[in-house]
């Protein structure tokens, strides 16, 4: 059913699906299609394929067009839900085709773009460039400096040169912020430039994966005698708990203390001393 399709990509299996689907209404008469136009799908009559164009695609002055030669589409879907409990291959189809028709197509002859507009801060901000000729043929050789700066006006300086085998730039290291970035080049002795702009985010890894990995908590409750309850299990706590014959813990504590420290008990001594060296001196014993 479906014809080559240059403008995206159609899984050849989409066909086996779209042939089960039910017969539309289609008005009868001739279809005479202009020369800018490409055909998606074709008519199809029982088991014979015709040369009818059901769904066609128009470009003409920059603007695209779709047109689709019957009514009762909305049954495709109903369909393929109830056979395959899924709607993969028409949606998939339709949402290619409402992304083509919604793409501008870009003619500058100088391109300039980050790889997402948004990154996190332990990642390399990663910037592409393309260079095109009069002819919009992909030039290589020229050198792009790309000036990146932050909220605070602070201002960065790079510079690379696209090649074949490499036309992109990382830049690592850059702090949570929001950040303007203008590229330059020259193009036939012609200054060429683009604006944009990327943002940089704080990493918060205990937000990466919001799920409770179960795994994890049963494994660290068998490695420390513990045991794990799920939702399911949680009645089993109580008795758990009067099962457990906790035993009681008695806790000491010893404290060492020089003897010098205790004053009175150090002048209390010395002066039992003094009296025992006077006693035995006055009686003439040593």
């Amino acid at each position: 059913m479906f014809s080559e399709f240059p403008k995206f990509k159609i899984d050849p299996d989409y066909n086996t699906v779209f042939n089960q689907f039910p017969t539309l209404n289609v008005p009868y008469g001739e279809s005479k299609l202009s020369p800018n136009t490409t055909v998606l799908m074709y008519q199809k009559v029982g088991n014979i394929s015709t040369d009818k164009p059901l769904l066609y695609l128009v470009e003409s002055n920059g603007r695209k067009s779709a047109y689709m030669m019957a009514d009762g589409i909305w049954q495709w879907r109903l369909q393929e839900f109830a056979s395959n409990e899924n709607t993969k291959a028409f949606d998939d189809v339709f949402l290619k085709l409402v992304q083509y028709l919604s793409t501008k197509e870009d003619k500058r002859k100088f391109r300039v773009y980050t790889t997402k507009e948004e990154f996190f801060d332990n990642e390399s901000v990663s910037f592409s460039a393309e260079v095109y000729n009069d002819s919009y043929e992909r030039t290589f050789g020229n050198d792009v400096s790309i000036k990146v700066t932050k909220e605070n006006g602070s201002v960065d300086e790079y510079s690379f040169i696209p090649s074949s085998a490499n036309s992109t730039l990382e830049i690592s290291g850059l702090s949570q912020g929001v950040y303007k970035y203008e590229a330059t080049t020259k193009r036939d002795d012609k200054s060429e430039k683009v604006f944009g702009q990327f943002t940089v985010k704080n990493l918060q890894l205990e937000l990466l994966d919001q799920r409770a990995n179960f795994a994890l908590l049963k494994q660290v409750a068998d490695n420390t005698e513990g045991k794990f309850y799920t939702i399911e299990t949680l009645g089993d706590i109580p008795s758990d708990l009067d099962n457990l014959g906790s035993k009681g813990v008695m806790h000491s504590n010893e404290d060492f203390l020089a003897i010098i420290n205790l004053k009175w008990l150090f002048f209390f001594l010395l002066t039992l001393l003094s009296i025992e060296w006077f006693s035995r001196k006055y009686s003439g014993a040593y």
